[in-house]
Order: structure tokens, then sequence, then C-alpha cells
């Protein structure tokens, strides 16, 4: 199941558009409440509120509480692919997932918006056999973030940065090391990245991929 929470039709005014924001949020939350609860699995999550008018709080259940549902253990423990995108902080999904999921292949991360480096990184490390990554708008510290795909060594094939801040002041030997070990990697897609350089390029280019 594919549901992503999208735009919606600009309203005549702005009251009539919060009260369709907080009816759409009800309608997914209490989705997620339904397929949580049941027996359904789910292959495919998209809890992606970039183009929803919408600023979550922490301690709400709203649409983006699905990982975190009593019954998600069930529900979300044959996740193939996952996408996460808003201005929000990521923390807390990612943190139930990393204990639900374990064999996804596709994953998508959009927006830092002051998500934890560490709790992708461990969340990636979580994972048996990702084999597509995507990683867009993401400004804060991503050294760890790297260096975790190591762990996806035998599996990953294909991996974007876009629009990727890159520290000034790294030692360029370490940034791309973690990727550098990923064997069987066939597409690499860098595009709108900051402080890219050469020298941090220098691992990928030394490693010996089939």
């Amino acid at each position: 199941m594919w549901l992503r929470t999208k735009t919606l039709l600009e309203p005549f005014c702005s009251e009539f558009k919060r009260r369709q924001i907080a009816l759409t949020n009800r309608i997914v939350t209490e989705l997620g409440r339904i397929f949580t609860a049941g027996y359904a699995r789910l292959d495919r999550l998209s809890l992606d509120i970039r183009y929803f008018e919408y600023n979550p709080k922490d301690d709400e259940v709203d649409c983006l509480s699905w990982p975190c549902y009593p019954g998600a253990c069930v529900s979300l423990s044959d996740l193939r692919e996952f996408l996460c995108g808003g201005q929000f902080m990521k923390n807390r999904i990612l943190l139930s997932m990393a204990e639900i999921c374990k064999d996804i292949e596709i994953l998508s991360i959009h927006e830092s918006a002051e998500t934890s480096p560490e709790m992708l990184a461990e969340f990636i490390k979580a994972q048996r056999r990702l084999i597509k990554f995507t990683l867009t708008n993401w400004s804060s510290e991503i050294l760890e973030i790297l260096s975790s795909l190591r762990k996806q060594a035998r599996t990953l094939k294909y991996m974007e940065l876009i629009r990727c801040i890159f520290p000034r002041n790294e030692d360029y030997t370490k940034l791309f090391r973690g990727l550098a070990e990923c064997r069987n990697l066939q597409t690499l897609k860098l595009e709108q990245c900051q402080h890219l350089s050469t020298k941090l390029m220098k691992p990928l280019a030394e490693a010996r991929n089939p």
C-alpha cells in the first residue's frame, strides 16, 4: 500500500483550508490505526508531507504516527520501501521503525529538519538488504550517515544525494569511505550538492568495485 498526503487545492478562505487540512490529517491518522490494528502487512509506506501544509507537533498523534501504533510491529515488519519527507524531525519515526523494519530495500529521506544523523545512521545499519538510498535536502551532519552504508556493502546498488551540504573541513579520506566499500554499487547520483570536491570523491575513485 502506498499512501501519500498531497497538497490540497487552494481554498477560498484560510479557515476552510485549515478545516481541510485538519480533516485530511484525521482521515490518514484513522487509516493508520485501521491498518496497524488488523492483519494487513504493508510492503510500501510513504510518510511524505512535503506538499501538505501541516506542521506536526512532537507529542501529537497524527498522520505521521503509523510506525508508533502498537500493531505496527506486525503490519510494517515486511516493509520493503519507505519514504519519509517534510519539514519535521523524523527521530521518533526512525527509532520506532529501526526496531520493526529490517528488510527495507528502497529508502528515501527528504529534508533534514533537525533530524538526528545518528538516528538515521542506526536505521540504515538495521537493514539487511538495502538496494537503493536517496537523501535529499540534507543540511545536517552527513559523515555518520554515509559511513553507515558500509553495512550495506553487499546489497547497495543505487545512491542519490540531492541538494545535500557536505562539510568544508571534513577529512576527505573519511566522508565517502563507507560508500566506497559498497562493491555492488552501480549508480551514484550527486545533484546540486554544496562543497563537493574531487578530494572528497577520492575514496570512490580509488574503490575497486566489480
